[in-house]
């Protein structure tokens, strides 16, 4: 898959080949860090959700901004109509 690439890259410029190895094996399974690069990319609006959703809960303040003067919101949490999650 395109960009899984440069993941590994990165981990083998900063470790051995076994180490990078099983840091990739444990970035794909249990982080579903592999979910980014299915068809449709669901892992990344995974993770937007995350973000947003941690945003809210520990900075409410921010999230709200963002939510007002950027429209910054994943769907189901505000209406956009676009089915993704909206980056300023």
């Amino acid at each position: 898959m395109q960009g899984m690439n440069f993941i590994a890259g990165v981990l083998l410029y900063h470790t051995s080949e076994h180490v990078a190895f099983w840091l990739f094996s444990i970035l794909m399974v249990q982080y579903n860090a592999s979910y980014v690069f299915r068809k449709g990319m669901p892992g990344v609006f995974m993770h937007c959700q995350m973000i947003d959703l941690l945003l809210e809960a520990k900075y409410p303040d921010i999230w709200l901004n963002m939510v007002l003067m950027r429209n910054f919101s994943v769907v189901g949490r505000q209406s956009t109509g676009s089915g993704r999650c909206n980056l300023p």
